[in-house]
């Protein structure tokens, strides 16, 4: 949390192999991702081994990797029986983290609704027992626009 809070003032250099993260702060101001560039080779041989070429170039935008895990089992020439396993688990674990991820944003629908349902029941009472006059009246709309504006705009980034 101290790292969002500095995150407009401090030049701050982070690495992760964490995609939630990086794709969490990409969206604020100031954060820029990035990676380094590497190239997968396939060697033709007897254990279909694989190896890995570090360009040193950084390239915009997040490394594209679905499962960081299996690329290094797989750079780690482990056998078989295990590589069909890990993969097995990791979509399992992938299917997981949709199934939460749409959640998420299930719940945010709600919230969403249930907000604009309260923001209706605010102006019907402001309609149907306001005494005020026209600058009060103003003022106290503004405050429920604000109020629902922040509200709104938290169910937007809590599914982001």
């Amino acid at each position: 949390m101290l790292l969002l809070n500095r995150l407009s003032t401090a030049f701050v250099f982070f690495t992760t192999h964490f995609h939630d993260l990086a794709t969490t702060l990409g969206s604020l101001p100031g954060v820029v991702r990035m990676h380094l560039r590497v190239q997968d080779n396939k060697v033709e041989d007897e254990n279909n081994a694989f190896s890995t070429t570090f360009q040193y170039k950084i390239d915009e935008g997040p490394a594209i990797i679905d499962h960081y895990g299996l690329e290094l089992a797989k750079l780690a020439s482990l056998p078989e029986a295990v590589m069909v396993r890990a993969k097995d688990v990791a979509m399992s674990l992938s299917e997981l983290e949709q199934k939460g991820r749409d959640s998420t944003a299930s719940q945010a629908l709600v919230n969403r609704r249930k907000l604009l349902f309260e923001l209706r029941d605010k102006l019907r009472h402001i309609i149907q027992h306001s005494k005020m006059d026209n600058d009060a009246l103003a003022e106290s709309l503004r405050t429920v626009q604000r109020e629902s504006l922040v509200e709104l705009q938290k169910t937007f980034h809590a599914c982001a």
